[in-house]
């Protein structure tokens, strides 16, 4: 858990205000640059939760207190906490800029994969080449883009990452053409192929998400040839794991365990290899990562041994990372290995031993990014629970999955398809909340 930040806001002397503090810039501060939770921060400031809660939310405005204790905060931060936010907030401001033009910007926007699967696909896209102005934006302010894509992605905010992504391709696209396609590859240094393959692995993964089996592992195939041509093998490593969730995804169990089990080989020759410490911890992240997938889908066909085996290796893994990390978007560490015995117990049918792992998981360790990591803990609780016919516990496990990130539930092909079932078997009464969800999800008429 972040260390908590002295208390910095004292009295509303009068002084000039230094930020204008919008909903998304007082997240920003928070999130990106302070790394602290809501009530962390509260209690830094001198507020109350529910007063940040609302703030960021934009429920009420902030007060002139608080944007004044909010200025203190940016002013006693450290440079690196400093550097932080300005970086995620020109990464915002760029999306923002690289955002197609919308009449409907003010409401909150239907879950849709059509603007991905055009650009994907190569439907006509005039429009939003109108839309965006045919400038081409710098390498730079591309990269920003896409690696605001992942973050919307981890905060599961599958909406707006997905509004985002078409654009990023076009852009992505518009300058890969311009080249001669003799990029060098270097540790530490982007190519076009880079930018390429972290761009369609956030669309697999956005895809796999959402449920679209099909796009999604067109979109892991382009990621993976990016990622081979570029020579970065954690990269390689992230593509190739895509290419098996988008497998899983499609029922394909048996091709998308020996995809995964392929991509562990080829990491693991590269893991042994002396390389600079930020590379070492990128590939360990994705060897963990891929072992952890493995595990899952033994456990999905039953192999208690290979899936108890793979989380061995994968836990050792952590151990020696020495923290939880997101190396390359993984969110590799202890606490996610964790939160993976959790998946594993569930899909074997340990429901008791899911429900005493799930009270233990301390998913506050992560980064305040990872929002849909930690709602997992609650979907695979929820499914435990489902498996035992205690539907209420289900629903309660749901709910608090949405409470912890808003779109983890009604966008989620997975929970879903839990709900479809909670529903076939539904008592009017035993489970309250349970239509709610269901049409927060789009499953009633």
């Amino acid at each position: 858990m972040a260390t908590a930040i002295p208390c910095w806001w004292k009295s509303p002397d009068s002084y000039p205000l230094l930020v204008e503090w919008t909903p998304a810039r007082i997240r920003l501060l928070r999130a990106a640059g302070l790394c602290l939770s809501q009530n962390e921060f509260a209690t830094a400031l001198g507020f109350t939760k529910r007063t940040i809660g609302n703030a960021e939310r934009s429920v009420h405005p902030p007060s002139l207190a608080l944007r004044r204790a909010l200025d203190q905060a940016l002013e006693k931060a450290s440079d690196a906490q400093r550097d932080r936010f300005l970086a995620a907030l020109g990464a915002a401001q760029t999306a923002t800029q690289m955002m197609p033009a919308s009449r409907d910007r003010g409401h909150h926007l239907a879950p849709t994969l059509d603007g991905l699967r055009g650009v994907m696909l190569g439907w006509p896209h005039m429009t939003l080449r109108r839309d965006m102005g045919e400038k081409s934006a710098p390498e730079t302010t591309v990269m920003a883009a896409i690696a605001e894509v992942h973050r919307r992605y981890q905060l599961a905010d599958y909406d707006s990452a997905a509004q985002l992504l078409p654009a990023v391709l076009i852009r992505l696209h518009d300058q890969s053409g311009a080249r001669d396609g003799n990029d060098e590859c270097r540790v530490g240094t982007l190519t076009s192929r880079h930018r390429t393959a972290a761009a369609y692995i956030a669309a697999a993964k956005l895809a796999t998400k959402l449920g679209d089996s099909g796009l999604a592992w067109v979109a892991a195939d382009r990621a993976r040839t990016a990622a081979s041509e570029s020579g970065h093998v954690a990269l390689g490593g992230v593509a190739t794991y895509q290419v098996a969730c988008a497998l899983l995804r499609a029922g394909d169990l048996a091709h998308a365990e020996r995809t995964a089990a392929i991509g562990i080989e080829d990491i693991a020759g590269a893991a042994a290899a002396p390389h600079p410490v930020r590379y070492r911890d990128e590939v360990l992240s994705v060897h963990g990562s891929l072992l952890l997938l493995l595990a899952i889908m033994a456990a999905r066909r039953g192999d208690c041994k290979t899936a108890q085996v793979a989380l061995g290796k994968a836990g050792r893994l952590a151990e020696g990372l020495g923290r939880d990390g997101n190396w390359l978007w993984t969110a590799f560490g202890p606490t996610n290995v964790a939160i993976h015995q959790l998946s594993v117990h569930t899909s074997l049918g340990r429901v008791e031993q899911a429900m005493q792992l799930g009270a233990t998981v301390n998913t506050e360790v992560l980064s305040p990014v990872l929002r849909g990591r930690r709602s997992r803990v609650h979907l695979d609780l929820s499914w435990a629970a489902a498996h035992e016919a205690d539907d209420a516990l289900a629903v309660l496990h749901l709910l608090a999955a949405e409470r912890v990130a808003e779109q983890a539930v009604s966008r989620n092909a997975s929970a879903k398809e839990l709900l479809s079932t909670l529903l076939k078997r539904e008592r009017r009464g035993a489970t309250p909340g349970l239509r709610g969800l269901a049409a927060r999800a789009g499953l009633l008429q």
